[in-house]
């Protein structure tokens, strides 16, 4: 579960809208009410990095710090966890920033943005709702959801759907699939070889993830307990004699490193090859928790 609360998700978007972020909700929105969300999937009109660096302040007023940024698309598209000052709880962020609609889902954000209803929390409209889901379900295979679409789309105005089609993706195909017109399945942007290429050796280069050092394995073990409600991948470990240390690294920490994870090792510290971010010494697991979210945060632009 990448977000712990409908609480914290809320106060997440609050940041956005005091900071004058155009922004909006792409779908379960009621979750944000009800409970039961996920990860928040928003459209934004500009970098998520500037916008990172714009909310910063308003995110710290209500207790959150960003501790992990996520590249995985072109363009600026990004997700980024907040965490709360003790860890305990988290969010994840996804914001969708596509211009050109050359991602994976091959949708315009700046579509999306303008079909926003306003309101507290602004939402896409309903044909820009089912544009964007029958995109992203048709890329990550989730073949068993598009009848369901298509029952939703059957109640939208045919011309309405179209629309919404033109301005997202540039043509209609989109409307006609959902309307069930065609079973041909709409091009979706892909991401080059070589830009995936690039991404990769990028990642290996600046890892996304973190690995710090914790000398008590009970306040590891804790740590990781609290971080694993919200982020992707959280691993523990000790670290192994000298000889094995090299094979320890590329083996564990490295692959946690490369997605947006926490590796937390304990025990002996490494005595030969690459070290950790940060190495913590507390006597209490609050006081390593705000430590360990603090110095995170550190990493993140802005």
């Amino acid at each position: 579960m990448p977000t712990t609360s409908p609480e914290i998700a809320r106060r997440a978007l609050r940041g956005l809208t005091e900071s004058q972020v155009r922004y909006v909700v792409l779908h379960a929105a009621q979750k944000l009410e009800e409970g039961g969300i996920s990860d928040v999937d928003v459209a934004v009109e500009t970098d998520p990095i500037e916008i990172i660096k714009t909310v910063r302040p308003a995110w710290a007023r209500s207790g959150l710090t960003p501790i992990l940024i996520w590249p995985y698309d072109i363009g600026g598209t990004l997700t980024v966890f907040l965490a709360s000052a003790d860890g305990s709880e988290g969010v994840q962020l996804d914001m969708l920033f596509d211009r050109e609609g050359m991602g994976k889902y091959g949708v315009r954000s700046q579509g999306l943005v303008d079909s926003a209803i306003v309101g507290p929390i602004p939402v896409v409209n309903e044909p820009a709702r089912l544009t964007y889901l029958w995109r992203k379900r048709v890329v990550k295979g989730h073949d068993r959801v598009l009848d369901a679409l298509r029952a939703e789309a059957a109640t939208i105005p045919e011309e309405d759907l179209v629309r919404a089609s033109n301005q997202l993706t540039g043509s209609a195909d989109t409307a006609h699939e959902l309307l069930g017109r065609t079973e041909k399945r709409s091009r979706i942007g892909e991401t080059h070889p070589v830009t995936r290429l690039r991404r990769l050796t990028d990642r290996i280069l600046h890892p996304i993830g973190y690995w710090a050092h914790v000398n008590d394995q009970t306040i590891a073990d804790e740590l990781a307990s609290r971080l694993s409600g919200y982020l992707v991948v959280v691993r523990t470990g000790p670290i192994p004699s000298f000889p094995g240390q090299i094979w320890w690294y590329f083996r564990r920490v490295l692959p946690t490193t490369l997605s947006p994870g926490v590796f937390l090792s304990h025990g002996s510290r490494p005595t030969w090859g690459p070290a950790p971010s940060v190495v913590l010494d507390p006597s209490t697991i609050d006081d390593a928790a705000s430590l360990l979210i603090s110095t995170m945060g550190e990493t993140v632009p802005g």
